[in-house]
């Protein structure tokens, strides 16, 4: 059965081009046998189309990464106070920092209140040290998850200050296989408007933890999403 199948779209295109041209060598009399004749050639072309994408050789590089079943992703701005429910899959980087001080400044000059949710804790945990930890839920763009190529901020220690800056932008280029028109109109892709409008990206939530030993003093620069 397997080797049927195999062969199944080859043997497909032959019976196709057979009845082509046994088509062509009727001579058309009347518009319609011309109609006829076209509805013919169209559906061996869709038939030839469809055959000839399903043998079309994948490169592995453009293997689709599918986000698999879906699941409930959380709005990290809601675990703000509950740091430790959050799944640690969510975790995209960990900062430790050596910190001597016994004060020390948090800034984000490039964040706003509409930006990263930064949350900062005091903790008898740590000693002469800092920790940082960035959240980040799943990034897709048509079902594709690419939060593996989104970068992560940027966090500054001095003497007297931890600054979070912003990540820098990135460009990425995605090859990705679809069906034709004619054929999406019979599949799932038909309801799906993403597919030709151009959108579909679900954007991941942010969270950035600070944990701070608690013999420092904390001074939070206000404005800028830190809590």
């Amino acid at each position: 059965m397997g080797i049927v199948l195999i062969y199944l779209p080859i043997i497909l295109i032959f019976v196709v081009i057979y009845l082509i041209s046994n088509l062509l060598k009727r001579q058309i009399n009347n518009y319609g046998k011309s109609i006829k004749w076209m509805l013919f050639v169209y559906i061996g072309i869709l038939l030839i189309s469809m055959v000839t994408y399903y043998l079309l050789p994948i490169d592995s590089k453009l293997v689709k990464e599918e986000s698999g079943d879906s699941e409930v992703v959380p709005d990290l701005y809601n675990y703000r106070d509950k740091i430790e429910e959050i799944d640690k899959s969510y975790i995209k980087k960990k900062w430790k920092m050596e910190y001597q001080n016994d004060e020390i400044d948090i800034k984000a000059p490039e964040n706003d209140v509409n930006g990263t949710s930064i949350r900062v804790h005091s903790t008898s945990e740590l000693e002469s040290e800092i920790e940082v930890i960035y959240y980040q839920t799943p990034t897709n763009i048509k079902g594709v998850d690419v939060t593996k190529h989104a970068p992560v901020p940027n966090v500054v220690i001095s003497s007297d200050a931890l600054t979070i800056y912003n990540s820098e932008q990135v460009d990425l280029e995605f090859t990705m296989l679809s069906l034709e028109l004619p054929f999406s109109q019979f599949t799932r892709e038909a309801g799906d408007s993403s597919w030709m409008s151009g959108s579909g990206v679900e954007h991941g939530a942010e969270l950035i933890y600070i944990r701070v030993p608690e013999t420092v003093e904390l001074n939070i620069e206000p404005g800028y999403g830190i809590y």
